[in-house]
């Protein structure tokens, strides 16, 4: 069974006050967040403006709305760009069984599709792999007989700046998109064969 991750096109109350604070984009953000809904808090990733003002993916967990913005936010990708647009257009992020959280990301700044795995107790993060080349508006993680699977479409399929269009165009079909499977948690990737 496919779980896939759900990319919200929506801030949460928790988002919209940590934008408050200034830990997050405003609602009008240049890019769309991804959040996976854990009893435990929000995990969720966005593009960040860095105290050296360059913006690059960062993730965090936000516990409670009351208990404002998270004591720490790590930072996914590196030598990111200072020019305030949307330079991750599309991001995914999805639980690693008990070890912590699988993410994966299109960047437009450094062209590509890039994945992390992300340590959920110490909020580390592997060096991000370059997986694929072109700079595709949607990605997806999922999980199907022990595979980790990661769907990627092309921007021109995307409507990437519509929030109010599903995240998984509909009519997007196998001829649109590609797949990419690991059969170990993430370590090594091949070009799915269906």
């Amino acid at each position: 069974m496919r779980n896939y991750l759900i990319l919200i096109l929506a801030f949460t109350p928790m988002l919209a006050m940590a934008a408050d604070a200034g830990q997050l984009p405003p609602p009008d953000a240049l890019c769309k967040p991804a959040v996976q809904h854990q009893a435990a808090g929000d995990v969720v990733i966005w593009q960040h403006r860095f105290d050296d003002g360059t913006y690059d993916l960062a993730i965090a967990r936000f516990v409670t709305s009351e208990a404002g913005p998270p004591d720490h936010i790590t930072r996914l990708s590196f030598k990111g760009s200072k020019e305030p647009v949307c330079h991750f257009p599309a991001v995914a992020v999805m639980p690693g069984g008990d070890w912590g959280w699988h993410v994966a990301w299109s960047s437009s700044s450094r062209p590509g599709v890039y994945y992390a795995r992300v340590d959920g107790e110490a909020w580390v993060s592997s060096l991000p792999k370059k997986l694929v080349d072109s700079v595709p508006g949607f990605v997806e993680l999922g999980q199907n007989d022990g595979l980790v699977t990661l769907k990627y479409l092309n921007s021109s399929d995307v409507d990437m700046h519509d929030r109010s269009k599903p995240a998984f165009p509909a009519g997007a079909g196998a001829s649109a998109s590609s797949t990419l499977v690991s059969s170990d948690e993430g370590r090594n990737w091949d070009i799915s064969r269906d």
